[in-house]
């Protein structure tokens, strides 16, 4: 459904919920979520692991298993790094050999769902709220998921990279409508390559009801 928003030598994959019976789960994964009783969240952890096996089969890879850690995010087979992203019925991934790429940030919203616009102040920085503050109700409910979407790939992509935790409120993103991009800033330090006041780019793309956030930093 998506367009892929990466160079070559990333693989993206965009699956919905529908086709996951045309996958087989490898057995490890399917143990790894021994103690998941909740339906929907097993649904969402296969539902991604079929996307992630697709973009890996580029590189003939497909046949490793994609386990998780105590954080629950992907251990990825050695030499690839990537990123995984389910809502609802969706789920992406997107994955690179290390040689090409450092890290990948991914994150898919549902711009329907309901939310209480109180988060605002657990994800938004001053300049955000200013920005924010410009729009109609519509308007802001987009753009809020949207800045929420991007600083979710922000911490995914970071994170594994510098071990570094980061919160909703240690960067800052703008929106550029015209080229449905984002920049951000880092307002913490994540070390010697990405400290304070380091700024960079993502790209944001909206389908329907859905947004795709994304970023990816090269070798």
């Amino acid at each position: 459904m998506f367009a892929t928003p990466f160079p070559e030598f990333i693989k993206f994959c965009c699956l919905e919920n529908a086709t996951l019976s045309s996958f087989k789960n490898l057995e490890e994964e399917t143990l790894c979520i021994e103690s998941v009783t909740a339906k929907h969240r097993r649904a969402e952890f296969l539902l991604g692991r079929a996307c992630a096996h697709q973009a890996l089969s580029a590189f003939r890879l497909s046949h490793l298993p994609i386990l998780r850690n105590q954080n629950r995010a992907p251990i990825w087979p050695e030499s690839i790094v990537g990123s995984i992203s389910h809502t609802e019925n969706w789920a992406v991934a997107a994955v690179g050999k290390q040689t090409d790429v450092k890290a990948i940030g991914i994150d898919i919203e549902n711009l329907k769902r309901i939310v209480n616009f109180g988060i605002q102040r657990h994800v938004c920085v001053a300049e955000e709220n200013e920005w924010l503050s410009q729009f109609g109700s519509d308007q802001f409910d987009t753009f809020l998921k949207i800045v929420f979407s991007a600083k979710e790939s922000i911490f995914k992509c970071l994170n594994p990279l510098t071990g570094v935790y980061l919160d909703f409120l240690d960067a800052r993103v703008a929106l550029k409508e015209d080229s449905k991009e984002f920049e951000f800033t880092l307002l913490k330090d994540c070390g010697s390559d990405f400290p304070v006041g380091f700024q960079y780019k993502g790209s944001y793309q909206i389908v329907k009801n859905l947004v795709l956030t994304s970023i990816w930093v090269s070798a």
